[in-house]
């Protein structure tokens, strides 16, 4: 090339009287000229052919989404159909359910409202046999700490009286009638039989080592309606009185307000017994009632933890169903877009084939047409068109004999487009 344009200076200067310098450095500008072209070309091709490339990828791809979103959608109506019928079916199963439930806890609160009440009314009869008790409680209770205050020396001195005062002497028979101590039988100086009651209590009760911890222990409602009665004429005598009593010995006074004590708590008790059966009754009456109550509060629990479980899974239902309705809205609307897409660039998709196959040839034949444009940059200047042509025309025999690539018809702007060296040039 270099030679070829050395040659056609010289023609040119002598037609035209016009020099032309062809120099060592316009072949290494040539060869500068060639790398450079080479590499821009070579990126602004790929770069050019990639675009297209994307593009028909782009509008293929989207007319396989399309597909798939039909297909999609398709299969997604029945589903969403179904999903619609299953919460409908859920929503009348737990209206049911609910009333069942409504109604179970409705007799609930009426059950547990006379369960109420009746407990009330348990607590009210309580209330009353305590007041009732109450009036023989202190005493009985002061009787059990003067009880507990008696020592085994201060029994010994009561057993070991000869000829005891009378009030000791009725204490004792009391003690022992309480007790269910039977008197020996005697006869007086005038061999007349009498119960000896006194030597049956020196025996069997003060005698008895555990003879304080029986009365202490002593059931209190053991004492019997024959023993109370046998008791009544003592409680009546103005000597069987504590007071009087502890005069003669400390240790009977104790036992007197025992014996006192146990008789009051038997009179109050006779009042406060049919109460207690009545509370009895009562309080047997509202256990059964809290039974039937706990059995049916069972039942409304399993029936409430039944319906919260439907509802949960009516929850998931309708999530399900919104999802899938968004599903089908989103692959509506993505269908639409695509379809528009299509729609609109269904024409280009042909064109930008074209263009891919076009780009695909100029890169093969880019060293090709490169040289020869790198050739024209840089020697054909100086010369009018009809050198530039013959130029042009010889090189191209020298790049065909050599089997190098190019294009079948060379155009330096068309191969060269938007070039900044090709614009200024031509300028």
């Amino acid at each position: 090339m270099q030679l070829r344009v050395t040659a056609l200076s010289e023609a040119f200067a002598k037609a035209a009287g016009r020099k032309n310098y062809v120099t060592p450095t316009s072949y290494l500008q040539l060869l500068k000229l060639l790398a450079s072209l080479l590499i821009t070309k070579r990126v602004t091709l790929a770069h050019q052919e990639a675009r297209y490339v994307r593009g028909v990828s782009s509008i293929e791809s989207t007319e396989v989404l399309v597909a798939t979103m039909q297909a999609e959608l398709t299969a997604l109506q029945p589903t969403l159909e179904k999903s619609k019928e299953e919460t409908a079916a859920m929503m009348v199963d737990i209206e049911g359910q609910q009333k069942e439930a409504d109604a179970t806890e409705a007799v609930c609160e009426a059950e547990k409202k006379a369960t109420g009440e009746s407990a009330a009314e348990a607590q009210r009869i309580a209330a009353e046999c305590e007041a009732d008790l109450a009036e023989a409680m202190p005493a009985l209770e002061a009787a059990m700490d003067a009880l507990k205050t008696l020592s085994k020396s201060d029994l010994v001195v009561v057993k070991s009286m000869l000829k005891p005062p009378n009030g000791v002497r009725l204490v004792m028979e009391t003690v022992c009638i309480l007790m269910g101590v039977a008197p020996d039988k005697a006869k007086d100086a005038d061999g007349k039989p009498y119960l000896n009651y006194w030597d049956a209590a020196k025996k069997h009760l003060l005698a008895n080592p555990k003879f304080i911890n029986m009365l202490l222990e002593f059931p209190r409602d053991s004492l019997t309606d024959e023993k109370a009665a046998a008791l009544e004429p003592y409680l009546a005598d103005p000597e069987f009185m504590p007071d009087k009593i502890a005069k003669a010995s400390n240790a009977a006074e104790g036992l007197c307000k025992f014996v006192r004590a146990m008789c009051v708590y038997k009179r109050v008790s006779k009042t406060v017994e049919p109460k207690k059966r009545k509370l009895a009754e009562a309080t047997a009456q509202v256990a059964e009632a809290k039974a039937a109550l706990a059995v049916k509060e069972e039942r409304l629990a399993a029936v409430k933890a039944h319906v919260a479980k439907l509802k949960r899974a009516l929850q998931e239902a309708n999530d399900k169903k919104r999802e899938l309705e968004r599903q089908v809205s989103d692959c509506r609307t993505k269908l639409d877009r695509a379809q528009q897409l299509i729609s609109g660039l269904g024409g280009e998709k042909g064109r930008w084939k074209d263009l891919t196959v076009e780009y695909a040839h100029r890169r093969a034949n880019l060293l090709g047409d490169m040289l020869l444009s790198a050739g024209v940059v840089n020697y054909l200047g100086p010369f009018p068109s009809a050198y530039r042509t013959a130029a042009i025309e010889a090189w191209t025999g020298l790049i065909e004999a050599r089997g190098l690539p190019r294009s079948p018809a060379y155009s330096l702007r068309a191969t060269l487009t938007d070039d900044v060296t090709v614009r200024m040039w031509t300028a």
